[in-house]
C-alpha cells in the first residue's frame, strides 16, 4: 500500500508516517508538483499508488475515469501537518480495507468539529469507504 500525498500536504508527511505506511511519496519528490491532476492521476494509475488529498478535483476525476487510483480525500479545514498525521494513523485500519478492496474507490475522512481547536477534537465524525458505483452526488457525502 503506498500514498502518494497530493501538493496541498506537506512533504513532510512521507517521513513521518514510513512506518506504517512504507514506499508513500510526495508529488514533490517525483518531480511532479506542478504537473496537472490528470498527469498525477496516471502516474498514480501506472504505479499502484492510492493518492491522498484535500481537493475535490480527484474525487471528480473518479467520476470521470473511474478507478484505479483509489483516493483518500481528507475534508478538513485548515489543520497542521501533525493534525493529518494523527488523522492517518488513527485511520489506519480503514486505509487497509480501503486498499484491499478492489470495488472501491474512495475513503473520505472529516472531522467533527466541536466549536474548539481541532487538536482537542481529533476525531473523525464519519470515516467511509465508497464505491464509485454508490456515488451519484455529493450528497451522498453528507450526512
Amino acid at each position: 500500500m503506498k500514498l502518494l500525498f497530493d501538493h496541498n500536504l506537506s512533504p513532510r508527511l512521507v517521513s513521518r508516517l514510513a512506518d506504517i505506511y512504507p514506499h508513500s511519496s510526495h508529488l514533490y519528490f517525483l518531480g511532479l508538483d506542478q504537473a496537472s491532476d490528470r498527469d498525477v492521476w496516471q502516474y498514480a494509475r501506472d504505479n499502484q499508488y492510492i493518492i491522498v488529498t484535500k481537493d475535490a478535483d480527484f474525487y471528480d476525476l473518479v467520476i470521470l475515469l473511474g478507478f484505479p487510483p483509489q483516493l483518500i480525500w481528507i475534508r478538513v479545514g485548515n489543520c497542521t501537518t501533525s493534525e493529518i498525521e494523527i488523522l492517518l494513523r488513527s485511520r489506519y485500519d480503514d486505509i487497509v480495507a480501503l486498499s484491499q478492496d478492489a470495488s472501491n474507490s474512495v475513503l473520505v475522512i472529516y472531522l467533527e468539529l466541536l466549536g474548539i481547536k481541532l487538536k482537542k477534537c481529533l476525531k473523525p465524525l464519519s470515516v467511509k469507504v465508497y464505491s464509485i458505483f454508490r456515488l451519484s452526488n455529493l450528497e451522498n457525502l453528507i450526512e
